[in-house]
């Protein structure tokens, strides 16, 4: 039994943790798993008592109800993503193996129930992080959600934009993206590619076609607008 008397969270004690938890449970509101969303991942920082919900979220994670269960595993994916922090809960990776193994089987299961094309990169960033590739994770957010991702051209280490989105699919000068362009292809061979290819047959299979088509780029070939260097843009995110 978890004694939340003794553990903290962004807020201070955590002692009104179990009524929160109750209530989300209850009402299945947004409102209140942004409540609980602010005391125990408070701009991705954790807490003790953030470790402690695992067991509650990767419950939650198999309620019949798909947004419930998505939360759950949004939340989770994000707290175990700041396993590195010092936030004094010792070694929550062991401690929580079963909860996060829970977690990380239901993140795929739930992609089939996420329409939205935003929501459903979260997700898969969510099943990344929960595997512990958190620099995937926030790569995948951050670059899909802009519509672009960013890098250094490991030829002149100018900042190149790979864009993605409906302007097409091209490389350009971060800033100015209606300069020159440089080619973003889909053949590239990296030791990433791995992942896209699992990524993308996720996307195709839970009908997520547009997500499919920006991976192939992703994990692809460009070549830098400024002086002409190609790389295999994945390990250059990675890098």
């Amino acid at each position: 039994m978890t004694d939340w008397s003794k553990l903290h969270h962004a807020y201070g004690p955590a002692v009104d943790i179990p009524a929160l938890l109750d209530q989300v449970a209850t009402h299945q509101r947004q409102e209140d798993w942004d409540e609980l969303w602010s005391r125990l991942c408070h701009q991705s920082t954790v807490y003790p008592a953030s470790f402690a919900a695992l067991p509650w979220l990767a419950s939650m994670a198999g309620d019949a109800d798909p947004e419930q269960a998505v939360n759950a595993v949004m939340l989770g994916a994000s707290i175990v993503e700041g396993a590195g922090q010092a936030h004094g809960a010792g070694d929550v990776l062991t401690r929580y193996a079963g909860e996060i193994a829970l977690l990380l089987a239901k993140a795929p299961e739930l992609g089939r129930t996420v329409g939205d094309r935003l929501d459903y990169l979260y997700l898969l960033g969510a099943m990344l992080a929960l595997e512990g590739m958190a620099g995937w994770s926030d790569e995948l957010a951050w670059g899909f959600s802009n519509g672009q991702f960013e890098l250094a051209c490991p030829g002149c280490e100018v900042e190149v934009a790979i864009v993605v989105d409906g302007r097409g699919f091209f490389t350009a000068l971060v800033d100015d993206e209606e300069g020159e362009r440089g080619s973003l292809e889909v053949d590239g061979r990296g030791r990433l590619d791995e992942l896209g290819v699992r990524l993308r047959e996720l996307a195709i299979g839970d009908g997520q076609v547009e997500v499919a088509e920006m991976l192939r780029y992703v994990f692809g070939t460009g070549s830098c607008p400024a002086c002409g260097a190609r790389f295999n843009v994945a390990e250059e995110l990675d890098a």
